[in-house]
């Protein structure tokens, strides 16, 4: 049988949970082994097809399990309020929808002879915007969840104590003195009385990994282009390879990957260096990249006559024979080595970090959708994105502080409106400064964008009325507005002012 047959008959066993959808889309899942709990996906080359054959063989003595690749609908029943009920919150859509691959739900694939008590427990569902960059497969959040749950010691705990002032530097200390880079990790911000369930690991990490990037001693290049700079000193002391180590921890604990480093750097870390495919504008010295793209633009007598000049000396630091090859090879060898052969050093020293809890080996298996963790890119927060993060929890309906929530909750859309539009504005005594809508995640959750394993739980909104200031959970991703501004001025004005003085705002 073809894998589409094979799979056609499974959602016909399974018509009833997958909605009678016929192009329901699922992942195979199995037990990782060994008498674990934890299901992985199987490690296959992405250009494998599932057959009668091969998937009797691979699970003829043990359970499969089925992963949703799309959403599957709450149909459960809403419980009724009674008229002598206590107030509950809930949302003021019972049942939204939430767009595809905003969310993951595991379907078990049932073999009645087998013990369900050693299951693993469903996950919980995660919120993220990303979708899958290669046809088939795993989206990129549930082939990162399902590795994390692979490869975390969730009942071993490592704390990590940090000052915000010199972040990068204790980050570099912690990875210096040596720990279980399984265990479940828990950061402590020196001065600051917060519980980690979340919120502090994504921002220590976020920090950390603005830090590092920007650090022009370790790294140079423009900004969404960065490659690592030679650094003897920093060599000796394995600066690198901790850095890749940071680089892994963070995708792993649901962090940002380093999403700045030039094509050249990323091809290498994930295809080696014979598929490097970088360009002049790659080569980063001024003087080298006008003389390469000179060599490039001559007619080839103009060739001949250059690479003989002691201006192209430097040809030879290549380990070109200029007699035997083309003008072409030349030309992508001078790339090779101005971009990836003069940094390797230091390249294959984060390939060695990298390589901690199986990151390495997860870019190398799943290039495409993994390289978007170290590339530049380009996603950028919207008022509509925002408002898809954020779920807003109102009191039932007729309750007293339904109408004013109603009304605190457009102020919300028009504040994000605004600030989108560049006009979220903070004035102080000495200056005028924006905020931006990844400030606003940033001050709910600890994260200034989604992070590409998502957001669990999913963020949300409460209200109070304990001040007019807005208030943040990040390890619960709760924020809670005001019920006490009197106009969207006064609310905008305490909410912009609140952000700006939150603590790590604008600062390194």
């Amino acid at each position: 049988m073809s894998q589409e047959a094979i799979f056609d008959e499974i959602r016909d066993v399974f018509k009833k949970p997958m909605r009678n959808n016929s192009n329901f889309k699922f992942i195979i899942l199995q037990p990782t082994g060994g008498g674990s709990k934890s299901l992985t996906i199987p490690a296959l080359s992405e250009s494998f097809v599932w057959t009668a054959a091969s998937l009797a063989g691979k699970n003829a003595k043990c359970p499969i399990y089925l992963l949703a690749d799309e959403e599957l609908k709450d149909d459960t029943p809403r419980p009724k309020v009674k008229p002598d009920d206590s107030p509950i919150y809930i949302s003021a859509d019972p049942s939204p929808p939430a767009p595809n691959n905003y969310y993951s739900s595991f379907v078990d694939l049932v073999d009645e002879e087998s013990d369900n008590s050693q299951l693993p427990s469903p996950v919980q569902p995660q919120f993220s915007p990303l979708t899958p960059t290669e046809s088939q497969g795993p989206s990129l959040e549930v082939l990162l969840r399902s590795h994390q749950s692979n490869v975390i010691k969730y009942d071993q705990f490592h704390r990590i104590t940090v000052h915000r002032s010199h972040i990068f530097s204790d980050a570099l200390t912690a990875m210096r003195k040596g720990f279980d880079k399984s265990s479940n990790l828990r950061i402590t911000f020196i001065g600051e009385p917060a519980v980690d369930a979340g919120g502090p690991l994504r921002e220590f990490f976020r920090l950390v990994m603005k830090d590092a990037v920007s650090n022009n001693s370790l790294f140079q290049g423009p900004e969404d282009s960065r490659s690592p700079a030679h650094n003897v000193i920093e060599l000796k002391k394995s600066t690198y390879k901790f850095l890749g180590e940071i680089f892994a921890l963070s995708i792993v604990h649901g962090g940002p990957g380093p999403q700045c480093l030039s094509h050249p750097v990323a091809n290498y870390l994930t295809y080696g260096i014979h598929k490097i495919n970088g360009t002049i504008e790659d080569i980063l010295d001024y003087a080298t990249r006008e003389k390469t793209r000179k060599l490039a633009k001559a007619s080839d007598s103009e060739f001949r006559e250059l690479i003989k000049t002691d201006e192209y000396d430097f040809i030879y630091d290549c380990g070109i024979n200029v007699s035997t090859v083309t003008r072409e090879e030349i030309i992508d060898r001078i790339i090779s080595h101005y971009t990836i052969m003069v940094i390797k050093a230091e390249l294959d020293e984060i390939k060695a970090g990298l390589d901690t809890l199986g990151i390495l080996a997860l870019l190398q298996n799943y290039p495409v959708k993994m390289r978007a963790l170290f590339i530049a890119y380009q996603y950028q927060l919207t008022c509509d994105i925002m408002q898809d993060i954020f779920r807003i929890s109102f009191s039932i309906k007729g309750s007293n502080d339904r109408e004013k929530e109603e009304e605190v909750a457009l102020f919300w859309v028009n504040l994000l409106q605004d600030v989108q539009n560049g006009i979220g504005l903070v004035k102080t005594e000495e200056t005028e400064f924006s905020i931006s809508l990844g400030d606003i995640l940033a001050f709910a959750t600890g994260a200034s964008t989604v992070p590409p394993i998502g957001f669990c739980p999913q963020p949300s909104i409460l209200f109070h009325k304990r001040s007019k200031y807005p208030e943040a959970n990040t390890c619960s991703n709760i924020l809670r507005l005001s019920l006490l501004s009197e106009s969207y001025e006064e609310f905008k004005e305490l909410f912009c002012f609140s952000i700006a003085n939150a603590i790590g705002f604008g600062k390194v």
